[in-house]
């Protein structure tokens, strides 16, 4: 679980709402990605990457904490819609 204090990702034109959108979809991205790679890797890569499980694993660190590390490094950033 990750702790960050949120006025590290928040500024003056983004809202918590847009936060937690912007880093949840992020995460979606991130896993079809994941997913995408497993569809073009060889049976025997697939195994090791799955396991005894046969699920497939997103590595240590989950999505949503990928997500708001890319956030925090700049390597995304979320537009809000402009409102009239």
């Amino acid at each position: 679980m990750i702790n960050i204090d949120l006025s590290e990702l928040l500024t003056e034109d983004l809202s918590r709402y847009a936060l937690v959108i912007g880093v949840a979809k992020r995460a979606v991205e991130i896993i079809d990605e994941e997913n995408e790679e497993f569809r073009h890797m060889s049976e025997n890569d697939r195994k090791m990457k799955t396991g005894d499980s046969g699920k497939l694993t997103y590595g240590t660190e989950k999505p949503v904490s990928v997500a708001v590390e890319e956030l925090r490094n700049g390597e995304f950033r979320i537009v809000q819609p402009q409102t009239k």
